[in-house]
């Protein structure tokens, strides 16, 4: 009895694994998509009202919510306390504080860099800069995601089977 105990969780933990890097990839691209939104909220923001950097902040964080938006909520705090030189070790010290994606992570660093850097229409190329690469990151990712996705969760699945079949082999043995 034990050995079949053993072998179910063998067959749950793949199953679980594969659905764990899928929903990874899942996660990866809504905080891409919410960076994205934020970035065009910004662009649009800076460019129509020119508001001060931190309502710029607060603003996009009240537009998408999530994950980024609690990274540039924590961002705008951040600067706020000015206890930090600039906006990117501000940046940093925000993502220690809340936990992003990788591709994510690099994109907001492009963006910690970026911001209050420049006059007006430096501000908004480097955020269009820092847009194309999350569009391009974006892209990427997407590419195949769904099957992706699936392959991963049948992946997860179809390994557990195997793997618990030799052991149980090997127990018999035994």
């Amino acid at each position: 009895m034990l050995k079949w105990v053993g072998a179910s969780c063998i067959i749950i933990g793949c199953g679980v694994w594969g659905f764990c890097v899928a929903e990874r990839m899942r996660r990866q691209e809504r905080e891409l998509r919410q960076l994205l939104q934020a970035l065009e909220y910004l662009y649009s923001t800076l460019m129509y009202h020119q508001s001060p950097l931190p309502d710029l902040l607060s603003g996009a964080a009240s537009a998408v919510g999530g994950t980024i938006g609690r990274v540039l909520q924590e961002l705008k705090e951040q600067l706020l306390l000015q206890e930090l030189s600039d906006a990117g070790q501000c940046m940093s010290a925000a993502l220690v504080r809340r936990s992003v994606m990788q591709e994510t992570r690099q994109v907001l660093m492009l963006l910690g860099t970026s911001l209050g850097q420049f006059d007006l229409s430096g501000q908004q190329a480097a955020l269009e800069a820092v847009r194309a690469e999350c569009n391009r990151r974006l892209n990427v990712l997407c590419t195949g995601l769904e099957q992706k996705v699936r392959s991963y969760r049948i992946l997860g699945l179809c390994a557990g089977g195997p793997l618990a079949i030799l052991l149980l082999q090997l127990w018999i043995l035994i």
